[in-house]
Order: structure tokens, then C-alpha cells, then sequence
């Protein structure tokens, strides 16, 4: 895996454009930065994706979910762009020590907000975002994004703390909900990380049905992209395991029980974004099912396959959701 937290070597490192270096000048005479005021620097800096060419890194290696470069290192905060091939989708993450932040988007990006509560982790919005989008990140900000576009594009990723003098993205938090951990990271948000670039992975999590789902799912596309790029060995073992419960009747079941049970404990607005989380959530998975199936590595069951049946005609009946809401 490459280490792309570093700054090019000086003999490498490209000269700031003016857009971006007039950006870096707001941000260190700013003596009050939030993540209102992050995201409306950027928008006002009008960087454009042709200024941040030289750190483009679309060629990155198949371990690492998307390209990642730092452009400006200001100590209190850092300046770095990600850059995003069809398909290159972040684990879920928060980001360390930042306080304040922002991210402009050059393409049409998949991004999803979840909330952690009690050591469960669940879905609270997913959607798609427009090209030049800007998202403002706070501390609290847990959240995936990724690119399920036909065409590659960057984004502009602003970070910082009041409260730091370097290392802001230090110590960010990877929910890898397949192994119902949380792995400590200063690296990148990437699915698989190496032991060598956890310092922590004590804490436990789970996830919804919903997000644990999209999670295995798209830990499963990035462990096949590895595997047609000749890269990393020793994921078979995990891989049919992830395998193997998309394949079992228990673990439809549960989700079916968790319907029935536990969602009409939650407050109706859970409610609403969870069965909206699960729908969306049922569509890719699906369409994952259906490429795998078709590359001969798996074949889901009749049963298996009546349960998701029966699960998608619960959340499309009309009278099962108003029960569910108390209606």
C-alpha cells in the first residue's frame, strides 16, 4: 500500500497555483475557522479541477480504495486531494482530530452521512451529490463517499484544528463492521488497511442491517479489484466468509426480524431513513449479487433469494409501513 500522506519530495512537489495559494493565505489569516467558513472559502477560491492536475493520482494501486495526495501541509490544517477511478468507493470514516473542514467535489459522487450511537453505527442519508458540491466537515462527521459515475474525477479535501499544530487527520476512525471493530488509522480511509498502519483496534461496533450490508458489499468490490489486479493474497478466507452470509438463510432472517422487532422501537423519522437505507441498500447489493453470479463466484440459493423477495414486497406494501410508523 502507498503511503500518499506525505507531500511529494521537494524536487516533485509542484508550485501552488494562484487559486489554491490565495486559499491556503485565507485560511492562515482566518483566525476564527469553522466548518461554515471552510466550505465557504472554497467556494469562493474558485479552484478549478485543471489547477489541481499535478496532483492528480487516478493510477493508484488497487489496495488503496482512491488516490490521495497532500497538496499544502499548514500544520493546523492540510490541503489534499482524492482522486476517484469508476468503482473507488472510501471505507467509512471519520477524520482524526479535525475540527473544521470542507471538501469540493469535481464529479458526480456518492456520499453517505451515518450516526453512531451506543456502539452501533446506522445509515442516515445517502445520496448523490453534483458536480462542484461542497460539503462542510465537522468533528462529529461520520461518512463514505465514492464514485459510481462512468468517468474518474477529484476532490478537494480541506481539514483542520484550532486545537493541533500538525497531524490533523491523525488517529481517524475506519468502521470495518464486517469484523465489528473500529480500526485507529493516520492513513487513508481504505478498506483492508495493514496491521502496519493500525495503531488501534480494541473498539467494538456493529452496524444496522442496512449499513452493514453496503459495507460487506463494497468491501467485496474492493477485494475484487484487487484480485484482478494480481495484488494482495490472503483475502480468499474473508472473502468467502462475506460470502457465505450473503448466502445464508439466518442472516435474511435476521434482518426480517429486525423489521418486525426492532424497528418499531425507533422514533419515525429512524424509521423513515432506515427502510429508505435498506431499499437502496437491497439495489446494490442486488446488482453485486448479479456481477458475482454472473463471474461464476456466486450462486445465492432459491431460499436466500424468496427471503429478499419477500423483504423488498415488505418495504414497497403500503399497509406494512404504516404499521411499522404507528399509523
Amino acid at each position: 500500500m502507498t503511503d500518499l500522506n506525505q507531500p511529494l519530495t521537494d524536487n516533485a512537489q509542484p508550485a501552488l497555483p494562484p487559486s489554491v495559494q490565495a486559499l491556503v493565505d485565507s485560511i492562515s489569516a482566518e483566525p476564527g475557522m469553522s466548518p461554515e467558513k471552510a466550505a465557504l472559502l472554497l467556494e469562493q477560491s474558485g479552484i478549478s479541477a485543471e489547477d489541481l492536475a499535478p496532483w492528480q493520482r487516478f493510477e493508484h494501486p488497487a489496495q488503496d480504495c482512491y488516490g490521495r495526495t497532500m497538496i499544502h501541509d499548514g500544520g493546523s490544517f492540510e490541503l489534499m486531494l482524492m482522486s476517484w477511478l469508476p468503482g473507488d468507493m472510501s471505507a467509512i470514516h471519520d477524520h482524526g482530530y479535525t475540527m473544521w473542514g470542507a471538501v469540493r467535489i469535481y464529479g458526480q459522487a456518492e456520499h453517505a452521512v451515518f450516526e453512531e450511537r451506543e456502539g452501533r453505527l446506522s445509515t442516515r442519508e445517502r445520496c448523490i451529490f453534483p458536480p462542484d458540491s461542497i460539503v462542510a466537515v465537522t468533528h462529529e462527521l461520520v461518512h463514505q463517499m465514492g464514485n459510481i459515475d462512468q468517468e474518474p474525477f477529484v476532490s478537494l479535501h480541506l481539514y483542520g484544528s484550532q486545537e493541533r499544530e500538525r497531524d490533523v487527520t491523525a488517529d481517524s476512525r475506519i468502521f470495518e463492521l464486517d469484523e465489528g471493530r473500529i480500526q485507529i488509522t493516520t492513513g487513508g480511509a481504505f478498506f483492508l488497511l495493514p496491521e502496519s498502519q493500525v495503531s488501534d483496534a480494541s473498539k467494538v461496533v456493529k452496524g444496522d442491517f442496512p449499513t452493514w450490508m453496503r459495507h460487506n458489499c463494497e468491501l467485496l468490490r474492493r477485494m475484487r479489484c484487487i484480485r484482478s489486479a494480481g495484488g494482495r493474497g490472503g483475502l480468499q478466507v474473508r472473502e468467502e466468509r462475506l460470502l457465505r452470509e450473503f448466502n445464508s438463510i439466518d442472516t435474511w432472517q435476521a434482518l426480517r426480524q429486525e423489521l418486525q422487532l426492532r424497528l418499531p422501537r425507533l422514533t419515525e423519522e429512524q424509521q423513515l431513513g432506515y427502510i429508505a437505507s435498506l431499499g437502496q441498500e437491497l439495489v446494490s447489493a442486488t446488482r453485486l449479487f448479479s456481477e458475482l453470479h454472473a463471474e461464476g463466484c456466486f450462486d445465492p440459493s432459491p431460499e436466500v433469494l424468496q427471503l429478499i423477495g419477500e423483504i423488498a414486497g415488505m418495504l414497497e406494501n403500503a399497509d406494512f409501513v404504516s404499521r411499522i410508523a404507528g399509523e
